[in-house]
Order: structure tokens, then C-alpha cells, then sequence
């Protein structure tokens, strides 16, 4: 028979019905416990389930790390939507970030506003971790130490932001894509152009679903994510992004990112990789305008109008001469152009490939068949758009093509170290309101001036640079140079 043990009371005070209580070389520790039916064995038997948490005698149950996390995460998130964010007391001497910090909260209420909307519970920990991956590129560990450091903790706290705690946060938003969504749906309505674009995030992660062996963009092949994005040429900001299966590609997902983010105010344009004539059907059913180019072996092109330096037209882009002609596939309108200086640019490429005996499919008369291609693009156009303003709002993609490029190496997102998909999700939206932010300071940039004179990482290393100082129970903002002063004052940043 077995031996009875006799338990604290302080122990047992803690047990409740569903539970067992049990002594494991003197500590107490309190298990789920159900029991079932073996039908088997025809006795009822004991299930035990989750790990509840330590018994002691001075704090009572204390429950496992994991659980005491998600505890504190729900109680930040409560303070949060009642308004009340715990900050730091700052100290007599102590000195903080406060450019950047003063851009963000003087330009971005627009943004904070919208996130208050859709994310009501977690905004202000999604602006931290956004700060710090703008400012540098910090990873999980180091947020809650470089965010303390600027004085936009002062207003949003610096709880629930240690790299535990973040963990279980990104797991959380992840899920919410529902929110996510409705919060880059803040930015439809706008019109202009909406340009889409894929791009592949390299994984270092066995856990997931997305990371799938796919060719990615630099050529080879690597296990990676897809990533769709989208940016609005209007309001000069990243406005979309979907993640999806590395093997994926953008042509396939192209119509179903369009419903999710659905924006048909706008104009949606597209590489040639978007080019199907399922596509562009569907974007018609949809009543969305478009501009996609086509693939240059697309049926139906003639290359041969401009034979004899024969045009229906003609006009400059950057300097260059660009000539056009005005085709139709599948009763859809089709415009040609034809560049000749890049035309000789590809030309000369092509012959040095046919030279070099390591380019075996580059060969002559490959080259007397492509010749007349070297130089054009195709762009098939739906409505009313002009020869001219179609390719101008194409080679406008030039944007979305920079977005991405600023998210690999600015934001330092080119791999994915994220070992679960939700939190994959999270951490991406966390990287997209950097981009966000990122293209705010560019729109100021542009709107003052002064592209010319800084670049955007560079006006972003100026606004760090400006300190502000806790003295006599006040934060006084510390000495500018004047050239900083001056470029500051431009941001929007008055130093006085």
C-alpha cells in the first residue's frame, strides 16, 4: 500500500480541485491532474497535465517563467489601453536621445494615432522596438537598454520590453494580423500609384512553414521567405507588406495581397514577374486600374517598328531619348519603348558573353534573335493613361525597389533569425513601422529641400547626435553646432 504523505498546510492551501500537489526532493511544485476511463486496464487512471507553477511558503504559488511573462504582458497591455504607461523617474545628470525621439513624436502623431486605432494594447511597445531597429538596428536583446537611452521612453515607458518579455510580445502581435491589416488599411483611399514588388528574406530558422529552397533574387538557391510589399508614390510611403512561402512567387500572390490590402483608388503597377493574363483579368473584374510590363517573349510584340528609326513618337526621360509605338494584345493597349543608348548598353553586354566561352547559352545566334528586343520595354496599360505618363509612373518603381533595399541594409533585415511563423510576422511588422518612420524623415527631406545635401541615414545620424539633459528637476536640451542646429531646424526639430 502506498505510504500517505503528509504535506505543509502552506502547500496545500494552494491546491485547488483539477490539481496535484507534489514534493520533488523538498520543493513543492502543483501539476494539472484530470483522470480517464483505460479501457484497457477497465480502472480509471490518472492524467497529469501542465506545470502550474513553485510552492513556497513565503510568496505562495509562483508560476512558471514562461507564464509569469505572458501575466505581466496582459497587465502592460491593460495599463496601456486604460492610458496609464508606467515611465522611467529620471535622474539628476542623466543624459537621453532627443532628436530622433522629438522627429517622432512632432512628425509621426499620424502614425501613433493610427497604430492607437488598430492596436490599441501594444502601440506604444511596437513604437520602441521600431525606434530602436531604426536608430540601431537593435536585436531583441538589446531593445530595452538602447530604448532607455532615448527620451521617447519618457512617454512611452520601457516596460515589458527585456528580450523575455519581447518573445512572448512578438508571438502575440503576430497573431493579430487582423490588426496589422487594419492598420496599413489606414493608408488606402489615397489614389496615385500603389507599386508591388517581392523580395526574398534569407532564414535561418528549420521551425517555420515560410522558409522554403527557392532561387532567390542575387541567383543560387537558399532555403528563404517570400516577402510582398507595397509603396504608395503618393504619400511617399511603404503602405503594405505579406509574407509567404519562400517558393512562392510574386506572380501567384499578386491578386491576393491586392484583396487583402484593397485600395482601388489607386493604380497598381507591376514588374513583369506580376504579368499573367489571369491577372490582368482580374484586375479588370475588379475595377482596378494598371500598369504591368510584360515579358519581353510575351506573343504578340513587334519589335520591328522601329526598324529604319521608324515611331509613332517620341520624348526625354533623364536626358535620354525614349521612342514609342502603341500596339494591342488581346484587345488590351500595349506600349512600346525603345531606348537606344540602352539598347547599346545590352548589345555590349550580350557580345562580351558570346566572347566569354564560360557563357555556353550566350551564342550568335541567340544574339541575331534578341537584337531587336535590346533597349525596349513593354508595358500593357488599362484605361486612359498617356504613352508618356505610363512610363514615367512605371519607372517610378524605382521606390519600391529602394524600400526594399533599405529594409535588407538599413533596418539589417536581409535574414531572418525568427524561429516560429507568428513571431516571423511580428518582428516584420516591427521592421515595416521603421520603414515607415525611415520614409517619414525622407518625405521632410524631400518637402525641405534638402535631398541633396543629406541623405536619409544620414539625416538620422544628425537627429541622434542632439542630446537632452536632466538638470534641477527639468530636461534642459543640450548644445548644437550651429550646422546642426541649422539642419534640425530644417527636420522640424527647433533647439532653443
Amino acid at each position: 500500500m502506498k505510504k500517505k504523505v503528509d504535506h505543509p498546510q502552506w502547500a496545500l492551501d494552494q491546491k485547488r480541485p483539477g490539481t496535484e500537489l507534489r514534493c520533488i526532493r523538498g520543493k513543492y511544485y502543483l501539476y494539472e491532474c484530470s483522470s480517464f476511463y483505460d479501457k484497457e486496464k477497465k480502472k480509471t487512471r490518472k492524467k497529469t497535465g501542465a506545470y502550474l507553477g513553485m510552492i513556497t511558503e513565503e510568496k505562495g504559488l509562483v508560476p512558471p517563467r514562461r507564464r509569469q511573462i505572458e501575466i505581466e504582458n496582459q497587465r502592460l497591455d491593460a495599463e496601456v489601453a486604460s492610458g496609464k504607461i508606467t515611465v522611467p523617474e529620471p535622474k539628476l545628470g542623466q543624459v537621453r536621445e532627443y532628436g530622433l525621439s522629438s522627429f517622432i513624436t512632432a512628425q509621426c502623431a499620424e502614425l501613433m494615432d493610427n497604430l492607437k486605432l488598430t492596436l490599441p494594447t501594444v502601440w506604444n511597445r511596437i513604437m520602441a522596438m521600431a525606434y530602436c531597429r531604426l536608430r540601431n538596428q537593435s536585436p531583441l536583446k538589446y531593445i530595452q537598454e538602447d530604448f532607455s537611452n532615448s527620451y521617447l521612453s519618457q512617454s512611452l515607458g520601457t516596460s515589458g520590453l527585456s528580450a523575455r518579455s519581447l518573445t512572448d510580445f512578438l508571438k502575440k502581435l503576430g497573431k493579430n494580423r487582423e490588426g496589422i491589416l487594419a492598420f496599413m488599411r489606414k493608408y488606402t483611399g489615397a489614389g496615385g500609384n500603389i507599386l508591388f514588388d517581392g523580395t526574398d528574406i534569407l532564414s535561418a530558422s528549420a521551425k517555420m512553414d515560410f522558409p522554403r529552397m527557392s532561387k532567390t533574387k542575387l541567383g543560387g538557391f537558399a532555403e528563404a521567405i517570400n516577402l510582398m510589399m507595397a509603396f504608395s508614390t503618393k504619400q511617399m510611403l511603404p503602405v503594405y507588406y505579406r509574407i509567404l512561402p519562400g517558393n512562392v512567387k510574386d506572380i501567384t500572390a499578386f491578386l491576393t495581397s491586392l484583396d487583402e490590402f484593397y485600395d482601388t483608388s489607386a493604380t497598381a503597377i507591376g514588374d513583369k514577374g506580376f504579368y499573367s493574363k489571369k491577372n490582368v483579368e482580374e484586375l479588370e473584374k475588379r475595377k482596378i486600374n494598371y500598369i504591368i510590363a510584360l515579358r519581353r517573349s510575351t506573343a504578340g510584340i513587334d519589335y520591328g517598328v522601329f526598324d529604319n528609326h521608324k515611331s509613332e513618337g517620341h520624348f526625354f526621360y533623364a536626358g535620354r531619348l525614349i521612342k514609342l509605338s502603341s500596339q494591342s494584345i488581346e484587345s488590351r493597349k500595349v506600349y512600346l519603348y525603345y531606348d537606344a543608348k540602352h539598347a547599346a548598353e545590352e548589345e555590349t553586354d550580350y557580345l562580351r558573353r558570346v566572347d566569354d566561352e564560360k557563357y555556353e547559352e550566350y551564342t550568335i545566334e541567340t544574339y541575331a534573335r534578341k537584337a531587336p528586343q535590346f533597349g525596349t520595354i513593354a508595358l500593357m496599360t488599362s484605361g486612359d493613361i498617356q504613352a508618356k505618363q505610363a512610363f514615367d509612373d512605371y519607372k517610378s518603381r524605382c521606390e519600391i525597389e529602394q524600400e526594399i533595399d533599405v529594409l535588407k541594409t538599413d533596418l539589417d533585415a536581409l535574414t531572418s533569425y525568427m524561429q516560429d511563423n507568428d513571431r516571423l510576422e511580428g518582428w516584420m511588422f516591427i521592421n515595416f513601422i521603421a520603414l515607415h518612420i525611415f520614409y517619414m524623415i525622407r518625405r521632410c527631406l524631400v518637402e525641405s529641400n534638402l535631398t541633396d545635401k543629406m541623405s536619409t541615414r544620414e539625416a538620422i545620424r544628425i537627429l541622434c547626435r542632439q542630446r537632452i539633459v536632466r538638470l534641477n528637476d527639468e530636461w534642459r536640451i543640450a548644445e548644437a553646432s550651429s550646422k546642426d542646429k541649422t539642419q534640425l531646424e530644417a527636420l522640424g526639430i527647433p533647439i532653443t
